[in-house]
């Protein structure tokens, strides 16, 4: 199993809808670590760690429609390795 940490930059309609609360639930499911919080340019950024297959799979959850209508919204997830550092996933405000 391959380990890897990417930091994902989320724009589109996600503050304010109870976006970042999808996003831990998302990360929790899969036993991902990181954190999640709103940036001031209106985006919300995510860094998550965990297993190379689970990462995609939570890349596809927080974008994928699962008749929430904030995942409409999404506009653009862009995802970047980073450097690991484990820990829980947690919502920073």
């Amino acid at each position: 199993m391959t380990v890897g940490r990417w930091e994902l930059r989320v724009t589109g309609r996600v503050q304010g809808v109870g976006y970042r609360d999808r996003v831990r639930r998302a990360a929790e499911g899969l036993r991902l670590a990181g954190a999640v919080w709103n940036v001031a340019d209106g985006s919300v950024r995510v860094e998550v760690q965990g297993s190379e297959e689970f990462l995609s799979r939570f890349e596809q959850e927080i974008l994928g429609p699962r008749g929430a209508s904030d995942a409409r919204e999404v506009r653009r997830v862009r995802a970047l390795p980073i450097v690991a550092d484990p820990g829980p996933f947690e919502v920073r405000r």
